[in-house]
């Protein structure tokens, strides 16, 4: 599924943080960045305010740096500026055509400049002086399509950058009339993000065509290009609804529509990008020798993880996949970092070639869309640590089946034959089918970088401005809207859901952290923001406190019912993905036709 982020510092609990700040180890400033990805408090997440003021969909949520404002903009066409505290400080009307897609203040202004871009394809720069007091003071209309996204410049307060569905990435100066395209793509492009390290790095979430890592500086071809488990699978390219950098500029988070979130390596030419094709054809070719053995003769009889090995494997017993699969990643992320310290410990390579084969099998059996690519990747980094491995023999067999590579299928079931002198002449399910042509490749996955690490169980599928975001001081976590309504909150180590909150009563679209409180807000929708804030046991709340009933309240956490509601989500996206994409297509072409109006004023459905 995922190879592990570096181990975080031990700040795990809330009496460990504030015993670290007591005795001087911490400031206050480093307080609060622990305090936001705290996992005790995210798990206690809870509706802690509703924001009402607009009269239509809230598009777009962002915080100001210091966390203090908020701003939000709407199919109403109106901006409103809230406080920390949920209250409104000013609410105006916009001189926009469409639907509002991005509202953000502007760097180094005292807030005073909210940029905003819209369903018209226009721009704008409003001066905002802390009232209703508001002024318009730059405005660009060269785009033909819906303006889809605007980012900032860390590294240049006066300017920015906005994405439309007309392939233009745009650059303006707000200090003048001035505005350049910095990058035309053939098809639309959805979200772009800038690297906070980097700047001269910018990402861009192309329709179709996938994710593209520019240089500013050179923008004729892109530095990289990152390839989803649909690209490798179905030889088809993904569309990003929302992209965003870690806070080092090391990772790019992308939501990809119909398919998962996903974690990339963005660092240009590091070495240690997955490629695991290449991977999987240097096991295939290596020879192995007599002295080669199966892990299983290196399983120690104890080990400090056996209680979690145990649970992992009696979930398995029973078909519960998905809590299999939580306890093998949990206990995959405990042993790659032991071996990490003890690189040559052959108990621990082994425990660990055991536990990545046994976690493929789960997703074989899971088998939600490309769980199989996820099974793939852990049967070869269970190779790599034992290439003499049966179980992971065969299951790679059985994967390269699902994703229909026959041919490569083949060549490992002649392998296995010869490596494990198997008397049968195939251990294929379909030894006769032969491969489709466009699928993994090595021409193919040439210029391409794979994934490292997908996140499951958020659905986006009916609207194309969702977001996902690294949440937590040190990304430790990643929030997510979903098409069900529900806000999803993963482990960002061991890609498990820790929390499962029901935001919206249709679709959540807009997650967004707050800087540096452990406070997300989030719209969908509905006409209204919500605010989600740690709570203590929620018996011992006072109902006066509680921003809606009590009862519609405590039903909003849906963590305890997480398993079955994200499998049923599952099943109906993949039984829907294709149906549901297409009759959109048509309804919205001939309603254009009709109307002879632009798909600019078809609100946050799909384009």
């Amino acid at each position: 599924m995922k190879e592990p982020f570096p181990l975080q510092p031990n700040n795990s609990t809330l009496r460990a943080l504030f015993k670290s700040c007591h005795y001087g180890l911490l400031n206050p400033q480093s307080l609060n960045h622990n305090l936001k990805g705290n996992s005790t408090l995210i798990k206690k997440l809870q509706l802690s305010d509703i924001l009402r003021g607009h009269e239509g969909c809230v598009n777009t949520i962002e915080w100001n740096s210091e966390g203090k404002l908020l701003v939000s903009g709407s199919d109403d066409r109106h901006i409103i500026v809230w406080n920390a505290a949920g209250k409104e400080l000013s609410k105006f009307p916009t001189q926009h055509d469409g639907n509002i897609f991005a509202a953000k203040f502007m760097n180094e202004c005292n807030d005073s400049k909210i940029v905003t871009g819209a369903a018209d394809g226009k721009v704008f720069v409003y001066q905002w002086r802390g009232n209703s007091t508001i002024e318009k003071i730059r405005e660009w209309k060269e785009q033909s399509r819906r303006v889809k996204q605007v980012v900032l410049n860390p590294g240049n307060p006066n300017t920015f950058y906005s994405c439309s569905e007309n392939g233009f990435i745009v650059q303006y100066d707000d200090r003048a009339d001035i505005n350049s395209i910095v990058q035309e793509e053939q098809h639309g492009v959805k979200s772009i993000a800038v690297n906070p390290v980097n700047y001269n790095y910018l990402a861009a979430g192309v329709s179709e065509e996938g994710i593209k890592l520019y240089d500013i500086r050179h923008t004729i071809k892109p530095v990289l290009t990152f390839a989803s488990a649909i690209t490798t699978t179905k030889a088809e390219s993904h569309t990003a609804t929302y992209i965003e950098f870690n806070s080092t500029g090391t990772k790019l988070l992308a939501n990809c529509q119909a398919e998962g979130i996903y974690v990339f390596d963005a660092v240009p030419g590091s070495e240690k990008e997955p490629r695991y094709l290449e991977r999987m054809e240097k096991i295939l070719k290596s020879t192995l020798s007599n002295d080669d053995k199966d892990p299983e003769h290196f399983i120690s009889e104890w080990s400090p993880y056996d209680a979690e090995k145990i649970e992992a494997k009696e979930y398995y017993l029973v078909e519960n996949y998905v809590k299999a699969i939580e306890a093998y990643s949990r206990v995959i992320y405990k042993v790659e970092n032991i071996l990490r310290l003890d690189p040559t410990n052959i108990n621990f390579k082994a425990d660990l070639a055991t536990l990545y084969q046994a976690r493929g099998d789960c997703f074989l059996k899971r088998d939600y869309k490309c769980d199989v690519m996820d099974a793939a990747r852990d049967y070869i980094r269970s190779m790599e640590l034992f290439p003499k491995n049966y179980r992971a023999h065969v299951g790679i067999c059985g994967a390269l089946e699902g994703m229909q590579q026959y041919a490569k299928a083949k060549k490992w079931n002649t392998a296995f034959v010869e490596r494990f002198n198997y008397s049968g002449e195939s251990i294929l399910k379909h030894p006769e089918k032969k491969s489709l042509s466009k699928r993994w490749n090595t021409l193919k996955m040439d210029g391409l970088r794979d994934y490292h690490s997908r996140y499951v169980g958020a659905l986006n599928q009916r609207t194309d401005i969702k977001q996902a975001r690294f949440l937590g001081g040190n990304d430790e976590f990643i929030v997510s809207g979903s098409d069900d309504g529900h806000m999803l909150i993963w482990d960002s180590l061991t890609g498990n859901i820790v929390k499962l909150l029901k935001a919206d009563n249709k679709i959540l679209n807009c997650v967004t952290p707050h800087p540096t409180a452990p406070l997300i807000a989030s719209s969908g929708i509905e006409n209204v923001i919500k605010f989600w804030t740690p709570f203590e046991n929620s018996n011992e709340l006072s109902h006066k406190l509680l921003p809606e009933d009590s009862d519609i309240w405590q039903r909003r956490d849906d963590t305890s019912e997480m398993d079955e509601i994200v499998s049923q989500g599952q099943l109906n996206q993949l039984e829907s993905n294709h149906m549901y994409i297409n009759n959109v297509e048509i309804f919205l072409r001939i309603a254009q036709l009709r109307n002879n109006r632009p798909e600019a004023f078809e609100g946050c459905r799909q384009s």
